[in-house]
């Protein structure tokens, strides 16, 4: 998963991931991109991610509803880059 994304659901809202993209100054020098993956543990008995409990108030309800590492990489290859993953986790405001 990627860890902004991690940080940002988590952190209920309270750390944002920046959205980003590579703009190729030169089509004369190389790019290099270097990807970096990581094995997120469990969080005690459960493999759901989710805003974390200490971080869900009364006044600041949870922004994102839990789920699977392989939820999100299937939410990834069905959307690709259109759209920001995390955004399909986001529990309504209505």
């Amino acid at each position: 998963m990627n860890c902004c994304a991690y940080k940002q659901v988590v952190s209920n809202d309270e750390l944002k991931s920046v959205e980003h993209r590579v703009v190729i100054k030169s089509t004369q020098d190389a790019r290099v991109s270097i990807a970096l993956f990581f094995n997120p543990g469990k969080r005690e008995n459960s493999d759901r991610f989710g805003p974390l409990p200490e971080l869900v108030t009364a006044e600041k309800s949870a922004r994102y509803r839990s789920f699977t590492v392989p939820e999100f990489m299937s939410s990834r290859r069905e959307y690709g880059h259109n759209r920001s993953s995390i955004d399909l986790f986001k529990v309504s405001s209505g």
